[in-house]
């Protein structure tokens, strides 16, 4: 039997899935650095980021500012509603996948909903890079990564995963789903997402050029309870002055 003729461009290939493949494995993901393994539970949007770094606070510590919060640890920030406040540039950037995460935004506004006047709170990492250049190196390390996509209908470069919940729905209960970008949620809902987009301003409101946010967001109709599920580190007075 005559064996098929190996080409170099299909020797390219064969050489490339096998990197992808690799990279995305568990063995690959077992070699994770301590700034990879935080950002794949950051990536989560949930609780979870926060129970870490109350966890390890003395190791974070050094790369960050931390603020306690009811016994919650979290990168610290002057007020989450003014934009020129609600950043701190890391001690030390975190790095993954050879991007380098540089400083951490947490901010919270009011938005406009179809019944009324929701709550959004974001937070998230100023990285250098433009968003396809990112995504492509930091995919391996997102939770769901599979449902990770371009965001559509924008005339931006921005990826998404999202989440919706019904207002009545048990806290932990969220459904897997497109949620488009840049729309108000519907009635009585809560959307929750991560995404990466360009970046325009940093810490300071300092203008940036080439540079991504990575973040996640829940808007909507938050209710207190979900809100202190989601987010532990904001406390009773952080939703009154909302």
């Amino acid at each position: 039997m005559t064996r098929p003729v190996l080409t170099r461009t299909m020797l390219c290939r064969w050489v490339a899935s096998v990197s992808i493949a690799a990279a995305l494995s568990p063995s690959a993901l077992a070699k994770a650095t301590a700034d990879e393994e935080l950002f794949r539970v950051f990536s989560a949007c949930d609780r979870t980021f926060f129970e870490k770094l109350t966890a390890e606070r003395a190791q974070w510590s050094e790369r960050m500012a931390l603020s306690m919060t009811n016994g919650v640890a979290h990168p610290a920030v002057e007020d989450r509603r003014y934009e020129r406040i609600n950043w701190q540039t890391l001690r030390q950037p975190l790095s993954v996948a050879g991007v380098s995460l540089i400083a951490y935004h947490d901010a919270k506004n009011e938005v406009p909903s179809a019944d009324g006047v929701g709550k959004q709170a974001f937070w998230g990492f100023l990285v250098e890079g433009a968003p396809a250049s990112v995504v492509a190196k930091i995919r391996a390390f997102v939770r769901d990564e599979e449902r990770f996509k371009p965001a559509v209908g924008v005339d931006w470069p921005a990826w998404i995963r999202g989440e919706m919940r019904l207002a009545q729905d048990p806290v932990d209960q969220w459904t897997k789903i497109d949620v488009p970008l840049g729309e108000v949620p519907k009635p009585a809902t809560v959307e929750r997402v991560l995404i990466v987009e360009p970046a325009e301003t940093g810490p300071g409101m300092k203008l940036v050029n080439g540079m991504s946010m990575i973040e996640c967001s829940i808007q909507g109709d938050i209710s207190p309870a979900l809100l202190h599920r989601v987010r532990p580190d904001m406390d009773d007075a952080a939703i009154v002055n909302w």
